[in-house]
């Protein structure tokens, strides 16, 4: 946790994601103290790349969760 905090006090976009085969990462309480996004349905490496690919169009954390909940 401290590794985490440390990070998005420096910026970094956290996803909370599974590499279970079934099932999806549902918001929690705990995501919108901390400041996570969560993945919802997306694989860590599919995560991944919609990530890359939303930093090029912003760095809002709303907007890049809104982005993860509708792909």
């Amino acid at each position: 946790m401290t590794g985490i905090q440390n990070a998005l006090e420096k910026g970094v976009i956290i996803i909370r994601s599974s590499r279970l085969s079934t099932g999806i990462v549902s918001r929690t309480e705990m995501d919108d103290q901390h400041g996570y996004i969560v993945a919802e349905s997306l694989n860590p490496q599919k995560a991944r790349i919609l990530l890359m690919l939303v930093l090029t169009l912003t760095n809002d954390k709303d907007e890049i969760q809104n982005f993860f909940n509708k792909y």
